[in-house]
């Protein structure tokens, strides 16, 4: 079976970043700033959207580790973390 590069969430995430980058730098360069502020300003930008996004988008179920916790008894019992 082939599988992808990249899962759907990752190129989500990815492709939302390059263009809050891209509005980002893009907004830079009509407020007058010079172009290599600018592409710095984009690089900011998807920085930011993509560790944003990275932690406001959920994980796969089943990529997600699994941990420990008490059950109702006092054992130990295994669940995903949510």
């Amino acid at each position: 079976m082939k599988r992808s590069l990249l899962s759907l969430r990752a190129a989500v995430v990815l492709s939302l970043g390059m263009v809050g980058g891209a509005g980002a730098g893009t907004l830079s360069l009509l407020a007058g700033h010079p172009t290599a502020d600018s592409a710095l300003c984009a690089l900011a930008g998807a920085g930011a959207v993509i560790t944003f996004l990275d932690r406001v988008i959920a994980a796969d179920r089943d990529t997600t580790p699994e941990r420990a916790v008490p059950g109702p008894d006092g054992s130990e019992q295994s669940r995903r973390h949510v």
